[in-house]
């Protein structure tokens, strides 16, 4: 495997790609790799896995995204698995970490009882799942994010994302009413259970959609770990109650290197 740290090249008669100085070869997987991938993180798992999605076939710069049908093709993939256990669907199978014990460094949320999935798969899974649906039919990339290890500012979060799509659709309101999308959010923030938290922010995810509105699934995907043990979980509701009421410190530009749009993509 050719590594030259720090540079991103490109062989396309080999179809060979060179990301974050480690060369993986695309074909039918978006994003296969000669040896299992390792991370210090849920976050840069995640990070990693959308770039690679998003970017695995970028041969032709007219042909970035979901201006690809392959990637199209991929996230139609993911969204389909969103009706599947984490884990179960075989279509989605290179995308996750085959054992987060190892893959994921981090010791939270790398264990389950036998058969059964750990907290990171069910992160990783949902995380990925609500991406493909925020990126669906979207030329701009809808994952405003970096690895924790690149350094720089961070993405922005979930919460800043709401708080903004709140701005733009909950206008004037009469005294105490909070407004639709403040309404949606806290029910997000109040759910007892993963699933329940999911089934709630994809409806705001879709809204997100519609304005355009990008945030960093790899801090989401932290969220979404620490959020299923309850010991966690009011650290998650507490950082996003402080999010949500502070104006986002983003403007309106994408703070990642945006891997480029194409105004004549097709819906995925």
């Amino acid at each position: 495997m050719k590594t030259r740290r720090g540079q991103t090249t490109m062989t396309t008669s080999t179809n060979e790609i060179e990301t974050d100085g480690e060369a993986v070869i695309a074909g039918d997987a978006a994003g296969s790799s000669e040896r299992p991938r390792e991370f210090e993180s849920i976050r840069d798992y995640v990070h990693d896995t959308i770039w690679r999605i998003y970017r695995a076939w970028e041969s032709n710069p007219d042909r970035r995204g979901i201006a690809d049908p392959r990637v199209r093709a991929v996230l139609a993939r993911l969204r389909r698995s969103a009706a599947s256990p984490p884990g179960t669907s075989a279509e989605v199978w290179e995308h996750l970490p085959g054992d987060p014990a190892t893959c994921i460094r981090g010791s939270l949320g790398s264990f389950a009882p036998a058969g059964e999935a750990t907290p990171q798969e069910i992160a990783v899974h949902h995380a990925l799942v609500l991406w493909a649906f925020h990126q669906q039919s979207k030329t701009d990339f809808m994952h405003d994010g970096r690895r924790a290890a690149d350094g720089g500012p961070e993405g922005r979060s979930f919460a800043e994302a709401v708080r903004r799509l709140s701005g733009a659709r909950d206008g004037e309101r009469e005294a105490g009413d909070p407004g639709p999308v403040r309404r949606r959010f806290v029910s997000v923030a109040r759910a007892q259970s993963i699933d329940a938290m999911v089934a709630h922010a994809r409806g705001l995810i879709q809204q997100l959609r519609d304005e355009g509105i990008a945030f960093d699934y790899g801090r989401f995907a932290e969220d979404l770990l620490r959020f299923q043990f309850p010991g966690e979980r009011s650290r998650v509701q507490r950082q996003w109650g402080r999010d949500f009421q502070r104006f986002s410190a983003h403007d309106d530009t994408d703070q990642t290197a945006e891997p480029g749009t194409n105004d004549d993509a097709q819906e995925a």
